[in-house]
């Protein structure tokens, strides 16, 4: 028997009988462990004896005493330093919280779509552009493009030099 299920099988005797199922498995453990028999045979008969209690009346008073000994336990729960400070300033503040909250999700949660939609669009005009350049290569003949670099090389030179070309041909 492990020593986990002892206990929960006590406890279950607290507040309702013993099934036989209960019974017979005590019967069973009290025959494997003769020394412990006194011990819970006596927690049985406590339990049985607890139950059969009738139940004390509730005071006329018992939600204020309950709910000012929830406010004792919430102040002394608090760090030494923190007990002492007056924190009745920040409740009207929280009542914000969650409509700020709420309002920071959708804020984000359109940033987000619309920076998706931003980024799909230049997606599309990427690929618009590609396709563009695929149908103007089809259509240039390949010798152009083979003299591409020395075209490309003259729109690169200085401009002094365009214009003493210039006055050479005149």
């Amino acid at each position: 028997m492990r020593k986990e299920e002892k206990p929960d099988t006590l406890k279950a005797g607290l507040n309702r009988p013993l099934s036989a199922q209960e019974q017979a498995y005590w019967a069973a453990y009290l025959d494997q462990h003769p020394q412990e028999a006194s011990e819970i045979e006596s927690e049985l008969g406590l339990n049985r004896l607890l139950r059969e209690l009738p139940d004390r009346p509730l005071s006329s008073n018992f939600t204020a005493q309950v709910m000012e000994a929830v406010r004792a336990s919430s102040h002394s729960a608090r760090p030494g330093w923190l007990a002492d400070m007056d924190l009745s300033w920040l409740r009207p503040s929280l009542r914000w919280a969650r409509p700020a909250i709420v309002s920071m999700l959708i804020l984000s949660s359109v940033l987000a779509w619309w920076q998706y939609e931003v980024q799909h669009r230049s997606r599309e005009e990427l690929a618009r552009s590609v396709a563009s350049v695929t149908e103007v290569t089809s259509v240039v003949p390949v010798d152009v493009l083979q003299d591409f670099d020395a075209i490309h090389r003259l729109s690169q030179a200085p401009m002094e030099v365009d214009v003493a070309l210039l006055q050479a041909l005149e």
